[in-house]
């Protein structure tokens, strides 16, 4: 039996397996957290191809402000990003092959050695999806494995996956190939293809990595209960390691509406690192900063 025909077996026999458990119960306790705890959440987060140098100015600054755990963007900017919270304990995650995931291994193991050098602590690549779907897993393991090789031992590797364009089978496939391939964290999308984080998928991703592998849910989070609901799928497991993802819409004091974009990240009982894509944003935490705020998107 060669590599894929185990894949294969053993797939059929998770999904037959998860067809006879229990359904996600949702409505769980309500965590308590504090406002300064939330900031140590959130990954702020700009990936937006128009993005200017003045908006990642306000974004290192609104990272200080709050002291938010990280922030995360493209390649590109990682170097300037770096520079300016340098000392800040801050820490910098970069997207690699972001956001279609299609090009050669190569392409990505080079821009995660230059995104590592210029200061990313964190990576989040995308998957090849068209690989997973013609059953080339092989090609979806060595690409996974290319970006580890130029990690170093305390760089952190997350695997998007982009669940809006799989099965249910590719979805397992997916997130067996990322563990074998020793990723830290399977991730659900990367926001750009639509779709989004559903409690029914994390709960998937967390049975099929088990409880040392983080699961990253990004996007489709449009209120605090849903959100409550995914963060209560640590209920799922002891010590395993978690992140969220989140799009959050504010007013500030004078009314001006702005765009933001945050990722909510959490991680073994209760610390925090994460990062996600979207648009530009500021924090509000509860009410304490007097501004009002609808969650709109969450990742784990």
């Amino acid at each position: 039996m060669d590599q894929n025909e185990l894949i294969d077996k053993i797939t059929k026999e998770v999904l037959a397996k998860l067809k006879n458990q229990q359904p996600v119960a949702q409505n769980q306790s309500k965590p308590s957290i504090t406002s300064a705890e939330l900031a140590g959440y959130i990954d702020h987060t700009l990936l937006k191809p128009e993005s200017v140098k003045t908006q990642f100015d306000q974004l290192c600054n609104e990272a200080l402000k709050y002291k938010f755990k990280s922030v995360c963007v493209n390649s590109a900017w990682v170097s300037y990003v770096a520079k300016k919270l340098r000392g800040s304990g801050i820490l910098i995650c970069s997207v690699i092959g972001f956001p279609l995931g299609e090009m050669d291994s190569r392409c990505k193991a080079f821009e995660a050695r230059n995104a590592i050098e210029n200061g990313a602590n964190e990576l989040d690549m995308v998957i090849n999806v068209g690989a997973l779907k013609s059953r080339d897993l092989k090609l979806v393991e060595e690409d996974i494995r290319a970006i580890k090789r130029a990690c170093r031992s305390n760089t952190v590797l997350k695997v998007i996956i982009e669940t809006v364009l799989l099965t249910e089978e590719e979805k397992v496939l997916a997130c067996e190939i990322s563990k074998k391939a020793d990723a830290d964290f399977v991730k659900t999308s990367t926001g750009f293809l639509g779709g989004g984080a559903t409690v029914q998928d994390i709960a998937l991703m967390r049975r099929i990595v088990g409880p040392n592998i983080g699961v990253k849910a990004s996007g489709g989070i449009k209120d605090f209960n849903q959100a409550i609901a995914l963060l209560n799928l640590h209920s799922f497991g002891v010590h395993f390691l978690q992140r969220f993802n989140g799009s959050i819409r504010l007013e500030n004091l004078n009314k001006k509406s702005q765009s933001l974009n945050h990722v909510l990240n959490l991680s073994k009982a209760g610390e925090v690192i994460g990062c996600f894509s979207g648009k530009y944003f500021i924090l509000k935490m509860e009410n304490k900063i007097n501004r009002t705020a609808k969650i709109i998107g969450i990742n784990i």
